[in-house]
């Protein structure tokens, strides 16, 4: 639950009066803790949507849509295609960015960098044309 601390209550925590969360799980066996829908989802890095802006600032966990007429510093200048964003956990600033341009056979580039260290490092670039 490295992940999780900092971010989960304890059930004997909450004093009386506390009002009930709607998107909230609870879980464990003899410690009972609580954790809104909104905080798990920020702790698996599970959320995303789309995204336009500077790919460097582009480091919190999740799968982005993007536009890539809209995203500055990418290696694609057109076309549409997903960012992938995966953190080592959640106490890290590290991370890896994986990139997939879409056309209109799949995806046909993927490329991948790495942030640690507090620099991102080149891009490396797979073209999957012939690949099967």
């Amino acid at each position: 639950m490295a992940g999780l601390s900092g971010i989960v209550k304890k059930i004997s925590d909450l004093v009386t009066g506390t009002p009930a969360d709607d998107d909230c799980f609870i879980f464990g066996k003899t410690d009972l803790k609580k954790i809104t829908l909104a905080k798990l989802k920020d702790a698996l890095g599970i959320y995303g949507g789309t995204y336009t802006g500077s790919i460097n600032s582009l480091r919190s966990p999740g799968t982005y849509w993007c536009d890539f007429s809209q995203v500055t510093g990418a290696i694609y200048d057109s076309g549409y295609g997903w960012i992938e964003v995966i953190k080592a956990h959640s106490d890290s600033d590290s991370c890896l960015q994986k990139i997939y341009h879409v056309s209109s056979t799949g995806i046909d580039v993927i490329a991948y960098r790495t942030y640690v260290n507090n620099q991102w490092y080149p891009t490396r670039v797979l073209n999957t044309t012939g690949i099967s």
